[in-house]
């Protein structure tokens, strides 16, 4: 009980509960993968989306945790707030495109 009252609320943008485990794709073989052993060499070779997002979620994981650096807290919080910003972005010009289709619908 004491826990929850001194950690405050969990915010899913920032933090994430569970585990992530890594894509196949840098770790050597299925074990390592399973206990989340990732090959710095294969990070290097497939540095893509996958290994990009595996960062992003381990950092969350950290990040309720409460075991993040400030250089690690400074960079998640830099990729949350770009990509709030790229869905208002795209929100702004979906209504854009929607009020242009409904006045022509209404003429």
């Amino acid at each position: 009980m004491w826990s929850k009252l001194i950690r405050g609320s969990f915010d899913p943008q920032f933090e994430s509960k569970k585990w992530v485990m890594p894509p196949k794709s840098i770790c050597k073989n299925r074990l390592c993968q399973l206990l989340g052993i990732v090959s710095p060499s294969l990070i290097q070779v497939n540095s893509g989306d996958k290994v990009a997002n595996y960062e992003i979620q381990i950092l969350k994981y950290l990040c309720y945790k409460r075991k993040l650096k400030k250089h690690q807290w400074k960079r998640l919080y830099k990729e949350v707030r770009q990509e709030r910003k790229e869905k208002e972005i795209f929100d702004i010009w979906f209504k854009k495109i929607e009020e242009k289709l409904r006045n022509e619908y209404d003429r």
